[in-house]
């Protein structure tokens, strides 16, 4: 498996993963837990994972604006990860963590956060793939989303720190 920066000629693969697995109301979260499908807004964040050519899953992590305060109460500088995605097919095998862990690795003295819904239904996938870093709860959002027919609830959390994982994750 090869991580990289997105190249644009992969930025379609990514699009039309995220087009597959995003969900688009309450009644469509069979799909995944991903709110907004890619946009071109996210070219330059995205790195991807692939195998023989092939995008089997994408990370996006950029630095935290004054727009994200719009989120939550804290008032936070550093790094957001967000839209962690692999295809079905390839589930299971490591790629998530393999991203998360490359994005770590990539940007070593920065402060980490990312958002994951809770309500009405908890994301236990993400939560686990993120608290395996040690990632800590710091906050809970209420956040009206008329777009998905609901409010939700997002949990906000943060890693400080990151020191590599006692076993190495086999690329």
């Amino acid at each position: 498996m090869k991580i990289e920066k997105c190249r644009r000629e992969q930025f379609p693969e990514c699009k039309e993963l995220s087009q597959k697995y995003c969900f688009r109301n309450v009644k469509d979260k069979s799909k995944g837990f991903i709110f907004k499908p890619l946009d071109d807004q996210d070219f330059d964040s995205l790195t991807v994972a692939s195998i023989k050519g092939v995008v089997v899953g994408f990370i996006c992590a950029r630095p935290i604006t004054e727009a994200d305060w719009d989120f939550s109460d804290r008032r936070v500088s550093g790094m957001y990860i967000g839209k962690v995605l692999v295809n079905e097919t390839y589930r299971g095998q490591n790629i998530a963590s393999q991203l998360v862990e490359h994005i770590l690795e990539k940007y070593p003295s920065e402060t980490f956060y990312t958002s994951i819904r809770y309500a009405p239904d908890r994301n236990i996938v993400s939560e686990n793939l993120f608290g395996k870093f040690g990632f800590r709860q710091i906050s809970k959002v209420r956040w009206n989303e008329p777009e998905l027919g609901d409010d939700g609830e997002w949990t906000l959390f943060e890693l400080k720190s990151f020191d590599k994982l006692p076993v190495h994750i086999v690329k």
